[in-house]
């Protein structure tokens, strides 16, 4: 069997060894780890790897957000949230195809693994959580998003730029800006950026 390989990142570097070593037992090659998650975004599009095992809770970051950059950038890599605190932002990650799989930290290293290689095979896991329900917000502060307005805001979540919605919409430059300033004004933000953490986080990005 193809040895697996992974990247890891966590904020805690005692959680990062443990899972190291434990992934290493059942036969997961961990090829980089790091508790910074943007030296993850960095290891992930250097090594290519199988898998990434990302947490959902950092002091200056939001693993979903993390993770749709990841995704956008290198979407050979299957990511996994390995969190104790799934909250609504991670299931949106989730349902959005954004995540791989969500797997709670109560679970021992073998789970672990299985989760991982199901991953490896293209499945989609849920791992030591009663799956949630879906859930969609239909209008954002008494606002509804146009229907041109949620595809420019699905691609800003994908990491498309300016020019890639415009040639995918075939649409203009000039209105693909007219969009994106409409979406941030209606989510009440100022950049692209947290548009598309607002989105993971409110479940507004839909399935692939």
């Amino acid at each position: 069997m193809t040895r697996l390989r992974a990247v890891l990142c966590d904020d805690q570097e005692m959680v990062l060894e443990a899972l190291s070593l434990s992934l290493e037992v059942l036969g997961v090659s961990v090829v980089a780890s790091t508790p910074e998650p943007e030296a993850a975004l960095g290891l992930v599009h250097l090594y290519q790897p199988d898998v990434c095992v990302l947490d959902a809770h950092f002091r200056d970051a939001s693993g979903p957000e993390v993770a749709a950059r990841m995704r956008a950038q290198t979407p050979g890599t299957a990511i996994v949230m390995l969190t104790a605190d799934a909250d609504f932002s991670v299931w949106a990650a989730f349902d959005a195809k954004i995540l791989g799989g969500v797997v709670n930290k109560s679970v021992d290293c073998h789970s672990l693994g299985a989760a991982v290689r199901a991953l490896q095979r293209g499945e989609r896991v849920v791992t030591g959580w009663d799956r949630m329900p879906r859930q969609r917000a239909a209008t954002i502060e008494g606002e509804t998003l146009t229907e041109r307005e949620n595809e420019v805001l699905q691609a800003l979540v994908r990491g498309a730029s300016t020019s890639d919605i415009a040639l995918d919409l075939d649409i203009s430059l000039h209105t693909v800006r007219t969009h994106v300033q409409s979406v941030m004004r209606k989510l009440n933000v100022s950049t692209r950026a947290k548009a598309t953490q607002v989105a993971v986080a409110r479940g507004l990005v839909g399935s692939r």
